[in-house]
Order: C-alpha cells, then sequence, then structure tokens
C-alpha cells in the first residue's frame, strides 16, 4: 500500500513511543524527570520502589 510506504517512518516512531510506555514504571519515572530540572537517581528510585538497576532498564527503554 502506497500510503503506509510513505508513512512507515511516522508508524514506526508512534510503535516505538507505545512501546517506550508501555510500562506504568516507565511512565512514572518519565514523569518525574520531565516535571523538575534534575531529577537525582536515589529520587526516581525511592519513588518508584525499583532497585536502581531495574530503573536503568526502564529509562534505557525510554532512550530507545
Amino acid at each position: 500500500m502506497v500510503v503506509l510506504d510513505e508513512r512507515r517512518p511516522l508508524y514506526e516512531s508512534k510503535a516505538n513511543l507505545s512501546i517506550g510506555l508501555a510500562h506504568p514504571y516507565r511512565i512514572r519515572a518519565l514523569e518525574m524527570l520531565s516535571a523538575a530540572a534534575e531529577a537525582p537517581v536515589a529520587d526516581v528510585v525511592a519513588e518508584t520502589g525499583l532497585q536502581a538497576s531495574h530503573l536503568s532498564q526502564h529509562i534505557s527503554a525510554l532512550r530507545r
């Protein structure tokens, strides 16, 4: 289909955004990071209750 081929990058971007936001902890971390000029890792860890290594994995998924 021609329309899909022309808009493929847009669809791929939207799909990747959906994947990035597919977990409640990622959404909460993103809210915290966007609400403050700085968000220390310790604060995000305390707020979410995640271990730092797990938080790191979620932040990595958001970056992708």
